[in-house]
């Protein structure tokens, strides 16, 4: 797994963009505390989308009905 600063990304989106077409995750980090996963669709499953899918909608109900009691979240935690 790549890991650059977004500086760097933007400096060689292209190249960053091919290893990650070469089945090559990026992480892409902004500042101290953001970062940012980008891969290529054809590596993510649509079973792994759609889990993923249900964990954001459930997170969004809690939060607008005030229910949200704030979760942390490990990068490597997201796909599984």
């Amino acid at each position: 797994m790549l890991t650059v600063s977004s500086r760097e990304f933007r400096d060689k989106q292209a190249s960053y963009l091919n290893k990650v077409d070469e089945k090559e995750p990026l992480i892409i980090h902004r500042g101290r505390k953001k970062a940012y996963m980008i891969v290529s669709l054809e590596d993510v499953d649509a079973t792994t989308l759609l889990q993923s899918d249900k964990k954001l909608m459930k997170a969004l109900e809690e939060y607008n009905s005030g229910q949200d009691k704030g979760v942390s979240i490990e990068i490597d935690d997201l796909w599984k």
